[in-house]
């Protein structure tokens, strides 16, 4: 059975984590959690490097939820907030559904609050890093490969000290 996914993904200044994501997870459906900043990397730096590469994402496969600021937490959170719904919708439509969450980009209050949010569904967490060939030299390009961070179960909440 192939897995059908949903593929959530902040989004920050460097485009090449997220096309590395893109190619991995081979997403049917893509939510890109962007801050007014990073909005016109999706169709802008994003879309034409995956072009580039041959793979196409079409417009109706993504869509773009705005955070209104990429340094508030609590905003952030709220906003990801809404993200729940469209997650359920996704995993009600059969068992070879699955979403992953890809926290690579964006800011550190857009990772965490979507890491937050995202701990209550069952998904899968993705994190994109650069594999460097040579640590001891500054000046290269590295090259972005992925890697599965977590289960396909929500984490448990730690328990209060004590209980």
């Amino acid at each position: 059975m192939t897995e059908k996914t949903l593929l959530i993904a902040t989004v920050g200044g460097a485009p090449q984590p997220i096309v590395a994501s893109i190619k991995r997870w081979k997403p049917e459906r893509i939510l890109f959690v962007v801050s007014p900043e990073t909005k016109p990397e999706v169709e802008g730096k994003i879309a034409a490097l995956l072009a580039g590469e041959d793979y196409r994402i079409s417009p109706g496969i993504w869509d773009a939820l705005c955070v209104p600021s990429a340094q508030d937490f609590a905003e952030c959170v709220k906003k990801m907030g809404e993200l729940s719904n469209e997650v359920k919708k996704w995993l009600n439509r059969g068992e070879d559904f699955q979403v992953v969450v890809d926290f690579t980009g964006g800011t550190k209050c857009m990772t965490a609050a979507l890491s937050l949010q995202a701990h209550r569904w069952p998904c899968i967490f993705s994190y994109v890093g650069r594999h460097r060939a040579d640590e001891g030299r500054r000046r290269h390009s590295g090259r972005w490969q992925g890697a599965g961070c977590a289960g396909s179960e929500p984490l448990e909440r730690p328990r209060a000290a004590g209980a």
